[in-house]
């Protein structure tokens, strides 16, 4: 009886060993990367509006959770850019429109219903916007695809910037296979790398062991 018990009691460990590995396999699945970017400047900039699209593929999971940061590299403190956030939205490839839901003060889940690619879409208001210039901050901007915790979702970054005519852009990424779109191989990279637009600024350029850098004022 104690052989059959301690096999029940064994056999029972494992199916929850394996439904603990199978709902982290079916976490893991939503996190499929590149993330995606695209930032569009509102044509009034004493609006000091921006229109924002994230696009992820969800792969086969039932919600994913985005999340505007609390943090900033290098600043020891909790900021709260969420409270900048305005009419969120999300829709998959179909255009069909997707539920979603607040889960706190700076987290969104959104639910995917017969597509894979989900888009989240929001309208930030950003004080360093207006007719001279457009400095995006990342921390202050970006949403990211919650993944592993405590960290966003891995992968390369694409961003494509919708700026105002005659506006130039500068940026510390890579410049990308479009005009006016950058990569980055990570979130972390992503994050770090501050964007100005603006029609008119001066810049210095200096090369150290072969790399360029600038500076722009």
């Amino acid at each position: 009886g104690g052989t059959v018990n301690g096999f029940r009691l064994h056999s029972t460990r494992l199916l929850l060993i394996a439904a603990v590995l199978l709902a982290l396999c079916e976490a893991a699945r939503a996190q499929i990367g590149p993330v995606s970017y695209t930032v569009t400047l509102d044509k009034r900039p004493t609006s000091h509006m921006l229109h924002l699209r994230l696009t992820v593929n969800a792969a086969s999971a039932d919600s994913i959770d985005v999340a505007m940061p609390a943090w900033s590299p290098g600043a020891y403190g909790i900021h709260n850019a969420w409270r900048n956030v305005q009419e969120f939205s999300a829709s998959d490839e179909t255009g069909v429109p997707l539920k979603f839901e607040k889960t706190d003060k700076q987290t969104w889940r959104i639910y995917r219903a017969t597509g894979k690619t989900i888009t989240a879409r929001y309208k930030l208001y950003l004080r360093d916007y207006n007719d001279e210039f457009c400095y995006l901050r990342g921390p202050s901007v970006f949403m990211y695809v919650v993944g592993k915790r405590p960290y966003p979702l891995e992968g390369s970054v694409k961003i494509k910037l919708e700026a105002l005519p005659s506006w130039r852009v500068q940026t510390g990424m890579d410049e990308g296979p479009e005009p006016n779109t950058f990569v980055a191989d990570s979130y972390d990279t992503f994050i770090d790398s501050s964007i100005l637009l603006g029609p008119e600024w001066e810049q210095t350029r200096f090369d150290y062991q072969g790399v360029p850098y600038y500076l722009v004022f």
